[in-house]
């Protein structure tokens, strides 16, 4: 896509643009705390798509093994439609076939328009639906 370019890895000034996004992405059920997500991208490889010098979207991925891992991928919804979306997972595929993975695996709330497009690019359901859970805990 003209305009568009995609880089590997991130500068610290892209954390905000990043956390905006996920919060644009995701309900607050299932978004990090800014905290936990700064923690996050620390340790995942980082693939971010930039258009009209902006961040438009990004993709978090670690291994496992022999598998590559899809922890999110986020467009900004102002950018939705247009292949921003397709363009960051194909290129996160590249990435990981160049480590010699055997797979890569993703998890996508049954809600979610996106898991379209995951379709479309081949992927299947691979368990049955899950709902992730969390419980804060108070020190006795």
């Amino acid at each position: 896509m003209q305009g568009l370019t995609i880089t590997h890895g991130y500068k610290p000034s892209d954390i905000d643009r990043m956390y905006e996004l996920e919060k644009l992405g995701f309900s607050r059920i299932f978004r990090w705390s800014k905290k936990d997500f700064v923690s996050a991208i620390k340790d995942c490889d980082v693939i971010a798509g930039v258009y009209e010098n902006e961040i438009m979207g990004y993709v978090l991925g670690e291994v496992h093994g022999d598998t590559g891992h899809i922890v999110s991928l986020v467009v900004d919804p102002a950018y939705q439609g247009r292949g921003f979306g397709r363009i960051l997972l194909e290129e996160v595929e590249k990435f990981y076939a160049t480590k010699d993975l055997k797979k890569i695996r993703l998890e996508v709330h049954i809600d979610n328009p996106a898991q379209m497009l995951y379709f479309k690019a081949g992927y299947r359901v691979a368990g049955s639906p899950a709902i992730a859970m969390s419980k804060s805990l108070k020190k006795p």
